[in-house]
């Protein structure tokens, strides 16, 4: 372990004289208490912000900073400075965040703060690591961990174990990362501190995953994952899920790992996080190219590669390369696969670590045996051999299993000495009782109070089981009645489906059976030509075509209401859907002079029951077609919300809706107004649509004034975009 004296930390930035700032050591005190106050607040913010949101906390530290400056109020400047610095490196901003950690570290040597400086030292540390420079990060670890020793700071002191076994984690040397994880772990459990045991979990987990034992590995990420969902910390869910993906991902079950993964690099991008965007993008890459999908998972790797080089961070930048030399090598491309490894082993050697170089060696041999230089590929079989069993070396699985029964005795003789203090203060409690009867109360009470007392017990015992009968029974009549109330609803569910099912008929079949009855009478009355006939055959095959499609998703949807339907969720692109409707409304539209546009943009992808969504759409086109008048227009737009949802919207400026009806229209049935030609409708329309919006993890609202208007919106969880076009069920 490289390790350094306090005393010898300016010999660690002579390489950086430009950034050692003069820091005044007598400053004057311009400042209230009010002031110190607002800015101490400011810090407090700005570090409890850090695990969801950094941007947050670089505002807040950048507040307390220029308020701190302004009045000269140095412990307030440098815990500002330090909260700066921690968010700018966690964003890859390591030219930003150098200075800052300097500046902060001479103000809390001039305060004497061995607290802050123990921070700061450990934070600078955990910097280094990140820019793969090894030594200067266990130098200043070495560092904050000396003054935490002297201060017994036990929390200190395991944050500072922590990063030291990243540090030897990312070096390679697994065994080495493991004992400092251990002595964090043993820390943590004794200060029951759950965020810190759930980060730890996951560093154990990668200690393992990186040895190859996957299902120990997979433990330890999934109770890292349940510590981190308890406890609300969105950063360590985020590192969960993402170290759940690679194991999926080792193991070959590459669907579940993709959900996994996907769930992780929303959370990175929600926080910004580079170094999280390079390595799930990276093991994204490697899922699609094992599914054979190899033009997205090299968009994938070249984006993990670009995150990592312009933020310099040298450890997500080799994964990157011994990745896209993986997925080069799948597509037979040897040449630039061979470019690619060559890069990602000069990498791992630079940051010493033996894990990259073993994959690089890999990625070598196969490069060279697909070019036929079989010496060079024999020279680094036999390198990856050697490094691989290196890797593979049992003592980690010994040693885990050595800590386990280490931390469960040390839990049981914390047990233990629990009860003996529990049983020590019952003792001595007892004693008194006894000595103050003794003085106190005579022999004949203390046998009457004996005598009554027995008395009573037997009664209480008696009335115990009583009460303990009369609950049985109660029990039992409570179940049958919840079994009643289930037998009704069930029966009300049935007579529901019955009223929605003749209430659907005649809603969507009244209109096509009726034109298609006109259509046949037609030919039966003999009042057009056989020339005629044949130029209406393809209208009315259309119309029976629709109509055989409609009573397809009307049975959908019946089957909906059932009890034990799932719905069918799928990727489909919202336009297909969108125009097959708006396609089969454009005539009952113009007969009523109405314009029908649609505006749905040709890439958006769904995720839910196609069909649902058929039936949702269709119902609004009709609803807008029936209150509008001629020349209106009604509008199908579709529009992104957020990255989870799209925002699907029908509008019309047909005749709008009162506060009133606004406030009736999800909730029952409605009584349905006429139509602008007089239609009728039955009134559940919407009611089908909210429902089947909810089946699909949906909402649905309305906006709508009277004379102006009106527009349905809905929401679909997004899809995934494919290399082909998808087709709707």
């Amino acid at each position: 372990v490289f390790f350094v004296s306090i005393s010898g930390f300016s010999s660690l930035n002579e390489v950086r004289p430009e950034l050692l700032g003069a820091v005044s050591a007598s400053q004057p005190l311009g400042f209230t208490a009010a002031d110190t106050l607002k800015i101490n607040k400011l810090n407090k913010l700005a570090a409890n912000y850090f695990e969801s949101n950094p941007d947050s906390t670089l505002y807040y530290g950048q507040k307390g900073v220029e308020l701190s400056r302004a009045i000269n109020y140095r412990v307030g400047l440098a815990y500002g400075l330090v909260q700066m610095a921690h968010a700018n490196f966690f964003k890859g901003r390591f030219e930003q965040s150098e200075p800052e950690f300097i500046e902060a570290i001479l103000i809390f040597k001039k305060l004497n703060d061995k607290n802050g400086l123990a921070q700061c030292y450990r934070l600078y540390g955990k910097m280094f690591g990140m820019k793969a420079d090894y030594k200067h990060a266990l130098a200043y670890l070495n560092l904050a961990q000396d003054i935490d020793k002297k201060q017994k700071n036990d929390a200190g002191m395991a944050d500072n174990y922590k990063e030291i076994g990243i540090v030897y984690f990312s070096k390679g040397q697994l065994t080495t990362a493991l004992d400092y994880y251990y002595k964090t772990l043993f820390l943590e459990v004794k200060e029951n501190d759950k965020n810190a045991i759930a980060d730890t979990y996951n560093n154990i987990g990668d200690v393992l995953q990186n040895m190859e034992a996957y299902p120990k590995a997979l433990e330890y990420y999934k109770k890292a994952l349940k510590e981190a969902q308890e406890n609300k910390d969105l950063l360590e869910i985020g590192i969960a899920n993402e170290n759940i993906g690679e194991v999926l991902l080792a193991q070959k079950n590459y669907n579940n790992a993709i959900v996994y993964l996907i769930k992780s690099i929303n959370i990175a991008i929600r926080q910004d996080d580079k170094d999280g965007l390079s390595y799930i993008n990276a093991d994204l890459g490697l899922c699609y190219a094992n599914m054979g999908r190899f033009k997205l998972a090299m968009n994938c790797l070249t984006a993990s590669w670009g995150v990592a080089k312009i933020n310099k961070m040298a450890y997500d930048e080799t994964y990157a390369l011994v990745s896209l030399a993986e997925v080069l090598n799948m597509q037979k491309d040897y040449k630039n696969a061979c470019k690619y490894a060559l890069r990602a082993q000069d990498l791992a050697v630079e940051i010493n670590n033996t894990w990259f170089r073993e994959k690089a060696a890999m990625q070598l041999y196969n490069s060279y045996a697909g070019l036929g230089m079989f010496k060079e590929a024999f020279s680094y079989s036999r390198k990856y051999n050697d490094l691989k069993d290196s890797l593979k070396s049992n003592e980690g699985i010994q040693k885990l299993a050595t800590f386990n029964m280490s931390l469960n005795l040390a839990q049981k003789e914390h047990q233990l000495e629990l009860q003996q203090v529990e049983r020590d203060i019952t003792y001595r409690y007892n004693q008194q009782i006894k000595q103050q009867r003794l003085n106190t109360v005579f022999v004949s009470i203390i046998i009457a109070m004996i005598i009554i007392s027995s008395i009573y017990y037997r009664q209480k015992q008696k009335q115990k089981k009583t009460i303990v009968i009369l609950g049985e029974k109660n029990e039992e009549i409570l179940q049958q009645k919840t079994s009643l109330d289930e037998q009704a609803k069930k029966l009300n569910d049935l007579n529901t489906l019955k009223d929605r099912l003749i209430s659907v008929l005649a809603h969507d079949l009244r209109a096509p059976l009726s034109t298609l009855r006109g259509l046949f009478d037609l030919l039966q009355d003999d009042t057009i030509s056989h020339q005629q006939m044949l130029e209406m055959i393809p209208g009315v095959l259309k119309k029976l075509e629709y109509t055989s499609d409609f009573l397809d998703t009307l049975l959908f949807w019946i089957n909906s209401q059932m009890e034990n339907f799932e719905s069918s969720a799928k990727n489909f692109f919202v336009k297909d859907i969108v125009a097959f409707e708006a396609d089969n409304y454009q005539e009952q539209a113009a007969l009523k002079g109405i314009r029908l546009i649609d505006s749905v943009p040709d890439d958006v992808v769904a995720s839910a029951d196609p069909n649902s969504i058929r039936i949702v759409i269709r119902n609004l086109i009709t609803n807008a077609i029936k209150f509008s008048r001629e020349g209106d227009t009604i509008e199908i737009v579709a529009e992104r919300e957020d990255t989870e949802n799209y925002v699907i919207t029908v509008k019309d400026t047909g005749t709008g809706m009162s506060e009133e009806q606004l406030k009736k229209l999800f909730k029952s049935k409605v009584n349905s107004k006429a139509g602008t030609n007089n239609e009728s409708g039955t009134g559940m329309g919407m009611l089908f649509c909210k429902d089947l919006v909810e089946r699909c993890s949906g909402r649905i609202w309305v906006n709508s004034k009277p004379g102006e208007g009106t527009a349905f919106s809905f929401t679909v969880p997004t899809g995934f975009i494919s290399e082909n076009r998808l087709e709707v069920a």
